[in-house]
């Protein structure tokens, strides 16, 4: 699926969270009240601060990524705002602020600039931001940048591949307050939006918790419901529900979101999970809608506990886009062991 990493900052209680989601973390710290919307957002203030996504998200010459960002001042001196390395952490091309708080495109040799955006987003007010970069050999190849909808800048060149992006990192500033909100990345594979649909427009991830129980095979840990031990915002270990047998699965009804939803650009289930025993074994979310199921990717359960994110930009009842809030309303989603 086209997107392949979010975060709508909702899900965690408290700092040490983040890394259910993101493979490590600098500096930036979760404030349950300072985002775009009154939810949850992460936030630093230096520029030694560094927010690195899971390895393995992406597997491209060319990455879109969008966010809420609001930062109290522009910075003293020039940071690598977004970056999206290989596997290895090399540098590739990237987006850096300068001194006036414009996004710049930069080459992976931090010399070379392709393009420099007109916006001062460093004025303390919250921006939509969206990003497409492309990585290619030396000092070629190019990104273009929109801040709420206004397009920057789009400045493109085309040779060959200097390596594919494995994962993305956001950098802090030294003198700034910065917060982020709604963060997605997507790119060209299937489903959901493409490189081409770029600018999105502004976006709201509204985070929602299992409050009933479908039809439901693992075992519980305590209690009569399943949906109960893994309802949470503040991650808990205490209570779980549980299964080693292949072909059990659990289906959970949600929380209702608003009606109001002009569109849906995708519905994600995070499953948090972890294999306590020797061995290995897979599991998949799953989504059910109509009658129809659509199942993840297989994946091996984890040795410590992580986020699995599964993507379902079209409704399984109907093979077309989320028609409504309605749909994903009576719709279930859950887990299941492969």
């Amino acid at each position: 699926m086209a997107v392949v990493f979010r975060d709508g900052c909702d899900s965690y209680g408290s700092t040490a969270d983040i890394l259910r989601k993101w493979d490590a973390n600098t500096g930036w710290v979760y404030n349950a009240t300072a985002g775009r919307n009154g939810g949850g957002a992460l936030q630093c203030v230096s520029s030694a601060s560094l927010l690195k996504s899971r390895f393995g998200i992406l597997n491209n010459t060319e990455v879109c990524c969008a966010f809420w960002v609001k930062i109290s001042t522009t910075p003293a001196a020039a940071i690598n705002f977004v970056e999206y390395p290989t596997i290895a952490d090399a540098s590739l091309n990237k987006m850096r602020l300068n001194t006036s708080g414009q996004l710049v495109c930069y080459a992976a040799n931090n010399v070379t600039i392709f393009a420099t955006g007109a916006t001062n987003i460093c004025d303390n007010n919250w921006h939509w931001i969206e990003l497409r970069i492309k990585h290619t050999v030396s000092s070629n190849g190019g990104g273009s940048a929109y801040v709420d909808t206004v397009q920057q800048f789009s400045s493109f060149t085309n040779n060959a591949n200097a390596g594919n992006a494995d994962h993305i990192t956001l950098t802090g500033s030294a003198n700034a307050t910065m917060t982020i909100d709604d963060f997605m990345v997507w790119e060209d594979t299937a489903g959901g939006p493409q490189l081409a649909s770029i600018p999105l427009g502004p976006r709201q991830m509204t985070t929602g918790f299992p409050d009933g129980d479908g039809v439901v095979n693992f075992s519980r840990s305590t209690g009569s419901s399943n949906y109960a031990l893994v309802d949470e915002q503040t991650f808990d270990s205490a209570d779980y529900v549980e299964s080693g047998t292949s072909g059990d699965q659990d289906l959970y009804d949600y929380a209702a979101i608003a009606t109001s939803i002009a569109s849906i650009t995708e519905v994600c289930v995070n499953s948090v999970l972890i294999n306590p025993n020797p061995g290995t074994i897979n599991f998949q979310n799953v989504g059910k809608s109509g009658g129809n199921t659509t199942l993840g990717t297989s994946t091996i359960t984890p040795s410590s506990y992580l986020t699995k994110q599964t993507s379902y930009p079209v409704d399984p009842a109907t093979s077309a886009a989320w028609a409504s809030a309605a749909a994903v309303n009576s719709a279930q989603f859950g887990i299941k062991v492969v």
